[in-house]
C-alpha cells in the first residue's frame, strides 16, 4: 500500500511539473515506485494490473515488465513484512 501511495503522489508531482528536467526526475521516481509496487502485488499474490498499467503509461514496453516480474526483487519486501507483524508498545 506504501509502495502504491507514493506511486501515485509521484505520478501526480510529474504530471503537474512543466520543466523537462524536473519532469526527468520525477518520471524516474514513479517508475521505480511502481516497479516496487508491482513486485509487491507479485510477492503477495494481488493484482499485477495496475501496476503494468501506470508502468506502460511511462512507456516501460511489456517485455521490461515482465523481465521484472521474471527476475526482480525488492530488497526492503522483507523488511516490510516484518515491520507488518510486529506490535508497539507506545506507552
Amino acid at each position: 500500500k506504501t509502495a502504491n501511495n507514493l506511486a501515485y503522489l509521484y505520478e501526480k508531482r510529474y504530471n503537474r511539473l512543466k520543466f523537462e528536467k524536473e519532469k526527468a526526475v520525477m518520471k524516474d521516481k514513479a517508475i521505480s515506485a511502481w516497479e516496487v509496487r508491482l513486485l509487491a502485488c507479485r510477492a503477495s499474490g494481488t493484482s499485477i494490473r495496475g501496476a503494468q498499467n501506470h508502468l506502460r503509461n511511462f512507456g516501460i514496453s511489456d517485455k521490461e515488465i515482465d523481465n521484472l516480474l521474471r527476475l526482480g526483487d525488492v530488497t526492503e519486501l522483507a523488511l516490510i513484512r516484518q515491520l507488518q507483524c510486529m506490535t508497539f508498545d507506545l506507552d
